[in-house]
């Protein structure tokens, strides 16, 4: 099985457990290591306390520790966690979580393709595809498929639901809900909580706009619907604000309250009001 294979001669390498065809194949001195699968871990060398599990599971990690590392070969040849050489505090489950990331820290990727791309530290990915695209950004939280999925350098974004944020590239900007937020790009500062809230025809970016309620029945929008370049507009109710597209600081609270809104500054509260 050549478990192990490298640690005769000069090792000082102690209780690592590898089991399969060239799992952790050369290590002189990495410490409390765990590797099951054919060529997991096979490139470590001073890597500690590490569990690697899987086909090429962290196939060319060197110096990176306190990973734990879950999947098989993908059909495009990486492999989970496939790139890492020095990242450490990582968790990696799923073919192809994190394939490419070479030095990121502190970074959890749960789904096949999670992360698929990232570089960066702090970044958390629940669900197939989550991040996949992130190469640069950091600090930001996906959970459910394809959640923040090809943003790509934005910053503290937190997205919850199928697609939710899926297009952001503006920073800090918060979707929950299937599609929440997903017609953001660079708008920056956004809350959208609800079905497909911020999820409207039109591409977002303005700033520091709330929405909350969800898509109805195909007749009443969810809030803010129709909303693009507007800034610091607070819709809250299905249908509030729905025709909004450009004007700024209107606040509007309760169902299609201020539907058809069109100017500045304007308060609505109310049932239709």
């Amino acid at each position: 099985s050549h478990a192990l294979y490298g640690v005769a001669t000069g090792s000082t390498a102690y209780n690592n457990v590898a089991v399969g065809h060239n799992p952790l194949k050369v290590i002189p001195s990495g410490n409390l290591n765990t590797a099951m699968g054919t060529s997991s871990g096979t490139a470590t060398t001073s890597g500690v306390r590490n569990v690697f599990i899987g086909a090429s599971a962290a196939a060319s990690n060197l110096a990176g520790s306190y990973n734990t590392v879950l999947g098989a070969l993908g059909s495009d040849n990486y492999g989970t966690f496939n790139n890492n050489t020095s990242g450490s505090y990582n968790t990696a489950m799923g073919n192809g979580a994190l394939a490419r990331n070479i030095s990121g820290d502190s970074n959890v990727a749960l789904g096949p393709g999670s992360l698929y791309y990232n570089t960066q530290n702090a970044n958390t990915a629940v669900g197939r595809s989550a991040l996949f695209n992130n190469t640069t950004g950091s600090v930001n939280c996906a959970v459910g498929f394809n959640a923040l999925g090809t943003t790509s350098t934005a910053n503290y974004l937190t997205a919850v639901g199928h697609s939710a944020l899926v297009n952001s590239t503006g920073q800090r900007n918060t979707g929950l809900g299937y599609k929440g937020g997903s017609q953001i790009t660079s708008g920056a500062y956004n809350t959208f909580v609800g079905s497909q809230s911020g999820g409207g025809a039109n591409l977002i970016t303005g700033q520091d706009n709330i929405g909350l309620g969800s898509w109805h029945d195909g007749t009443i929008e969810a809030p803010l619907g129709s909303l693009s370049t507007g800034n610091r507009n607070s819709g809250i109710g299905n249908g509030a604000i729905r025709s909004q597209t450009t004007a700024n600081y209107n606040t509007a609270v309760g169902y299609a309250a201020g539907a058809d809104c069109r100017g500045y500054s304007n308060a609505y509260f109310g049932y239709v009001a």
